[in-house]
């Protein structure tokens, strides 16, 4: 948990820096980018977090292979990073600064777990309702989940709706649990 609240405390730090500065959109593309390679190819990441490789070593790579490819900004937030033994949280700290980017521009997140993959009628009116429902834009972001046997289930922020079977069927199981006794 504590990791988490300096993730948070970091990418406000980032997402501040870049507003202020007028370079959001730029910053916010490379973050994008930067959190693709990091994951297609784990091994700049492992570098940068293992302690038997020293920090000066750490800040040439990333000055050598980031500097001309990112905004500067975001090279110098890395930088930080290190310096402060916290580039562990990159990860996590660039999630919640494309979560922090999208509210800043009317954009929620929202999950949604089905047992088949939706068909595009059906995704755009489940995006359509959703909007409706929270007030901004929403990107869908859809799993395909065989526990959820039918229906739909959404998780935006700490909101869940759960309108799949399973769910139907914990409701009514608690129900005749009830009336048993």
């Amino acid at each position: 948990m504590k990791e988490w609240a300096l993730a948070r405390r970091y990418a406000e730090a980032l997402f501040m820096a870049a507003l202020d500065r007028g370079i959001l959109d730029p910053v916010s593309e490379d973050a994008g980018a930067l959190v693709k390679l990091l994951e297609s190819d784990p091994r700049l990441l492992r570098f940068l977090e293992s302690p038997q490789i020293l920090a000066d070593e750490k800040e040439k790579v990333v000055q050598k292979t980031l500097r001309e490819q990112v905004q500067p900004l975001l090279c110098d937030f890395i930088l930080l990073l290190l310096s402060k033994q916290r580039v562990a949280l990159l990860l996590d700290i660039l999630d919640v600064f494309k979560d922090r980017v999208e509210e800043h521009r009317g954009i929620v997140s929202a999950q949604v777990f089905t047992a088949v993959p939706l068909p595009g009628d059906m995704e755009s009116a489940l995006r359509q309702r959703l909007e409706a429902k929270v007030g901004l834009k929403v990107r869908l972001e859809k799993s395909v989940d065989s526990d959820v046997i039918g229906g739909v289930k959404v998780v935006i922020g700490n909101r869940v709706i759960d309108g799949s079977v399973q769910n139907e069927l914990r409701e009514l199981k608690q129900q005749l649990l009830k009336a048993t006794l």
